[in-house]
């Protein structure tokens, strides 16, 4: 993805990791996954997420952190014929929930029931 791309994605975020709240050793997580040298159709920005990389790692790690972040909408199951801007993300530092769009704008949404 491009540097523009990726400096978009952080401005949107508010330059923090969406879960924890940290500024430091900022990354993109991809919410569906590209795989090795997968689409870049996939680079849009409502399937791009800031996260350190502690809690990037995590997400590819660990089955039992996946899972929250599918709670979460921060990783999504790429084999669903889902569309990343359909599923919320909540901004846990912000304590609120965004559908994020690809014109890298965000709009503030009441939590999803399953999560609440």
């Amino acid at each position: 993805m491009s540097r523009q791309t990726r400096e978009r994605v952080f401005e949107r975020d508010g330059y923090v990791c969406v879960d924890c709240g940290t500024p430091y050793a900022l990354t993109v997580q991809h919410r569906a996954g590209r795989g090795m040298g997968g689409s870049k159709h996939l680079d849009r920005m409502s399937n791009l997420l800031t996260m350190c990389n502690v809690h990037n790692c995590l997400l590819e790690e660990s089955a039992k952190y996946a899972e929250t972040g599918r709670e979460l909408g921060w990783k999504l199951h790429r084999n669903r014929l889902v569309s990343p801007a359909d599923v919320p993300v909540f901004h846990r530092p912000l304590r609120a929930w965004f559908y994020l769009e690809d014109d890298g704008s965000r709009m503030q949404v009441e939590a999803p029931d399953e999560a609440a």
